[in-house]
């Protein structure tokens, strides 16, 4: 009977150690037999990493855990670096305060096994809270209410194309890719401050998604709002990607990549004025 295709978990660690137990648990406690874990820490400002040098220490013999420690050089750039280390046919990003759910591994590489010509498969994630609570039961339709997709839309290429240009919420946790395609296809653009939505976007245009009907992981949201510097800057990533997808589509794509862009454009005039409007009424 041939072997299942070897699985990679990639997981870039930043200052969780009071999460990442929960998703290393996650991993080992997936039934798929071939599996590996690849952890690198990004320069941690918490130097204390004994939560997942213990955990490699009792499990080692269970599944290979190659862990990485050095520098930090960003989020983008350690995506990259988990991928290229790895050795799975198939990978799956996890940061390291979410964690797996369902018991769906096996299920999500079938697919694959069947649509080779599929780079990435998406799939819904609950959403917690920083205690584990249930704070939305389904990503896709729940979270960003003001974003609400139509799930209908995930079952075909063009419906794909539509909810990820205008109501993209994907999150960390809800793919698996095919390591091989995902290289190929340039992997992560490390000039962006938000990589992922550029990537779904290139992989929307090559018609490379695939979407499995199911909940697979659990999206963490805890800590502080994004500051005023941070959304400009998320929002000026979303203006480059917008640009950079744009000849990558035709109609009726290309028009609404083109409105999202000038939609951006208005927002990073408007958040300098926004921000020092409180300067001077002295709420900075």
């Amino acid at each position: 009977m041939p072997k299942e295709p070897l699985v990679s978990f990639l997981i870039p660690y930043y200052n969780h150690k009071q999460y990442v137990g929960q998703t290393l648990d996650s991993i080992l406690n997936e039934t798929y037999p071939n599996k590996e874990i690849v952890i690198i820490n990004d320069g941690s400002t918490d130097t204390d990493i004994s939560v997942i040098n213990n955990w490699i220490e009792r499990n080692s013999h269970t599944l290979s855990i190659n862990f990485i420690s050095r520098e930090n050089k960003g989020i983008t750039k350690t995506f990259n670096e988990l991928a290229t280390t790895s050795k799975g046919k198939y990978i799956v990003f996890c940061a390291s305060d979410d964690y797996l759910i369902n018991n769906t591994i096996k299920d999500r590489v079938n697919i694959l096994e069947k649509n080779q010509e599929k780079m990435v498969l998406i799939a819904d994630t609950t959403v917690v809270d920083g205690n584990s609570k249930i704070i939305h039961s389904s990503s896709i339709n729940e979270w960003l209410p003001h974003k609400r997709s139509n799930k209908k839309n995930y079952f075909s290429d063009e419906g794909l194309a539509y909810e990820i240009i205008n109501r993209w919420k994907l999150n960390g946790p809800c793919s698996m890719m095919n390591k091989k395609l995902f290289i190929e296809s340039g992997s992560y653009d490390e000039s962006l401050f938000l990589e992922d939505w550029d990537f779904y976007l290139r992989a929307a245009a090559e018609k490379s998604i695939i979407y499995y009907d199911n909940k697979v992981a659990a999206y963490r949201i805890h800590g502080k709002n994004f500051s005023s510097k941070s959304k400009y800057k998320l929002t000026y990533s979303f203006y480059l990607s917008a640009k950079k997808s744009y000849p990558l589509f035709s109609n009726p794509y290309k028009k609404q990549l083109f409105i999202k862009k000038i939609k951006c454009q208005i927002q990073l005039i408007i958040y300098p004025l926004k921000y020092f409007s409180r300067m001077i009424r002295g709420k900075l």
